[in-house]
């Protein structure tokens, strides 16, 4: 899976948070032949699930410079955080391994 993120702040606390998501992603990389291919070939067959996400609170830092998404892209976007992790749970067994950078967040 990846995830990309933003900073967001709580507007009645004032606490900031920079785990907001704004990407999601999935990757089939349960056949090592096929995902060793689509990184060499930029193919798409393997993905499943790839989208913006709208975060919960207002975003105070998209972190553009880091991943490219700014909040014009985020404008008409109804994708959020509670679709993202509906949708991994209906994909995901007791056999998944999930890998990640910074899986934990």
């Amino acid at each position: 899976i990846g995830c990309e993120m933003c900073i967001c702040e709580d507007p009645i606390t004032k606490k900031r948070t920079n785990r907001e998501l704004v990407r999601f992603s999935i990757v089939d990389a349960s056949d090592a032949n096929v995902s060793i291919q689509a990184a060499e070939n930029a193919g798409e067959d393997d993905v499943i699930l790839d989208s913006l996400v709208q975060p919960s609170l207002p975003v105070v830092d998209y972190v553009s410079r880091i991943h490219g998404i700014d909040a014009q892209q985020l404008e008409h976007v109804t994708f959020q955080r509670l679709h993202a992790q509906a949708a991994l749970k209906l994909l995901c067994c007791d056999r998944c391994v999930l890998i990640g950078h910074a899986i934990h967040n």
